[in-house]
């Protein structure tokens, strides 16, 4: 691949009007290389000149290809020449530029929005209707932190949401590959607008469509030169979703071409970018998730698990975890190579951020893998040290964010809307599995302040939930040990809660509206104690299963 550099490198002087326009735009020097400056080529940005530019009339040859959209027969339901734009769809449009795209992922990067939704916006009228929607609402969003009340806004956004459906359905998707690839769009696209509404059961339903979709197109291997975006990147979008579909809406779900055998690629000695790390990363979680809610499964049946079934279980693990050793050797290779010389503020506050975000989950992945699901709830009450850490760096996340917000006043709280990995769910393993009261009520603090949300991850709704666990199996802990001893009911340490009475399984789900049910099952069973949460007493057969709905 060969680059030819415009000879008017300027040096010194005035602001550049000659540059690229995302440099101008971040005001920094541009060295004007066509076909992209080196700026950014290092930080993964894109990079457009304008027709006038000399280095694009200098340019010689490109490994970039523009492509002219030109509609298929069949597919003119989706495509046409547009009407002008109303001042509220210019103004939803100029948003999604300015602040959603970068706020959907980060602080990671991807062309799937960068690039391909914003750019194609202007051509579909389905992905249009469905940004104007998703924009309006994520301005909403960062202004009120909720969106509860029908307002103008929020009508006007429910009409360009309508609008994108209709277009979507109306279209046909089994002639038409490319109306495949629009569909794929606007299901992340629906997905994000539902998220936003705290309409989650909606949002989830569209996550499964789309990755229904994209399997059944991969396994008829469609010709994919016709798309707007390469499979790839869907692949790393519903690979996010996907596992958030399991976490939280549908454990039984299966998609088997989104893990690490779908676009298998060996994991390189050091990762290039963070955003390679983390979508690796989003495969081994995938492939992980399965494996857990399979041993809870087996777990949790009164019958104990056939040795044929536990040796699967164990030689899945062991394959994740060579996996896994492969990962954190490219990541830490990555970290010990990274030159942070030339790194802007803001470019230095998106990488401490994705890679604490990573580091995170490193320790999560850590518990994970080397606890073993079927050795009982006390397992988990060794790990003080490894709880206290993923609090530590959590708060360091939501701080830096506070500060890339409201660099002059971080103290002032802006809500975050991410669709990319990071940090609720592992303030909710420490909230349902440390049982330190200390320990698990930081983790709590942190979620109720944090105001963040990352896709179906609501912060607030899982403290709400995390509460409630928390409530219950200290509740029970106190009737114990006032029925037994004369303690007073006074919890100190996590061994103060007896296995008998902790939560086991936790098997949340949305339900339509801004409803969520979560069942729970406790370890013991047999016949009741403690009536309050439904705890038994120990040393009975089998655990107890119970539901409660939460509502916001």
């Amino acid at each position: 691949m060969t680059q030819t550099t415009a000879k008017n490198i300027r040096i010194g002087g005035g602001r550049s009007t000659t540059g690229c326009l995302t440099c101008r735009t971040r005001r920094v020097k541009c060295d004007e290389t066509w076909p992209q400056c080196q700026k950014c080529a290092r930080f993964n940005r894109v990079c457009q000149y304008p027709e006038s530019s000399p280095a694009a009339k200098t340019g010689r040859s490109s490994p970039i290809r523009f492509i002219n959209y030109v509609p298929l027969a069949g597919y003119s339901q989706l495509s046409g020449r547009s009407s002008p734009l109303s001042s509220f769809e210019s103004r939803a449009l100029e948003f999604f530029q300015l602040r959603t795209v970068s706020a959907l992922n980060y602080p990671f990067t991807s062309q799937i929005w960068s690039r391909h939704i914003l750019l194609v916006s202007h051509y579909e009228p389905a992905i249009k209707h469905a940004v104007i929607a998703l924009s309006s609402l994520h301005e909403l969003f960062l202004a009120n932190g909720n969106l509860e009340d029908d307002t103008a806004e929020v009508e006007s956004a429910t009409k360009h949401y309508a609008k994108a459906i209709k277009l979507v359905v109306d279209s046909d998707f089994v002639q038409n590959d490319q109306a495949a690839d629009v569909a794929l769009s606007t299901c992340i696209l629906f997905t994000c607008y539902e998220t936003l509404r705290g309409h989650y059961q909606s949002a989830l339903s569209h996550v499964r469509s789309g990755v229904n979709v994209f399997a059944e197109v991969v396994s008829k291997q469609t010709t994919f030169n016709l798309w707007f975006a390469p499979p790839s990147l869907y692949q790393e979008v519903f690979c996010r979703l996907g596992t958030q579909l399991i976490e939280i809406g549908d454990a039984n779900f299966q998609s088997p071409s989104l893990g690490l055998s779908s676009f298998d690629q060996a994991i390189p000695q050091a990762f290039q970018s963070v955003e390679s790390a983390a979508f690796t990363f989003d495969a081994l979680t995938h492939s992980l998730l399965y494996l857990l809610h399979h041993a809870e499964s087996l777990s949790a049946r009164p019958e104990t698990p056939a040795e044929g079934q536990l040796q699967e279980i164990g030689a899945k693990q062991a394959d994740l975890m060579n996996s896994y050793r492969q990962w954190c050797a490219s990541f830490q290779n990555m970290l010990d190579r990274h030159d942070r010389t030339f790194l802007s503020a803001e470019e230095e506050n998106k990488w401490n951020s994705g890679t604490l975000i990573l580091i995170i989950w490193r320790t999560l992945m850590n518990i994970l893998l080397q606890i073993n699901p079927t050795s009982g709830e006390m397992i988990w009450d060794q790990l003080d040290a490894e709880w206290r850490q993923v609090i530590s760096d959590c708060s360091k996340v939501v701080e830096l964010d506070r500060r890339k917000n409201h660099p002059n006043d971080p103290q002032t709280f802006t809500p975050t809307f991410t669709m990319s990995l990071g940090i609720i769910q592992g303030l909710w393993l420490v909230c349902v599995r440390s049982r330190n009261p200390i320990i698990r009520r930081g983790a709590l603090d942190v979620l109720r302040d944090c105001r963040r949300r990352e896709g179906v991850w609501d912060s607030t709704i899982t403290a709400l939930a995390a509460e409630r666990i928390i409530d219950m199996e200290e509740e029970a802990a106190r009737r114990y040990h006032s029925a037994t001893d004369e303690s007073g009911g006074h919890l100190i340490d996590a061994s103060d809660i007896p296995e008998h009475v902790r939560i086991g399984q936790i098997d949340p789900s949305f339900g339509p509206g801004r409803q969520a049910r979560v069942r729970y099952t406790r370890v013991g069973g047999g016949n009741s104690l403690y009536t309050p949460g439904g705890f038994r007493s120990p040393g009975a057969s089998h655990g107890m299963t119970y539901e409660e709905v939460i509502r916001w």
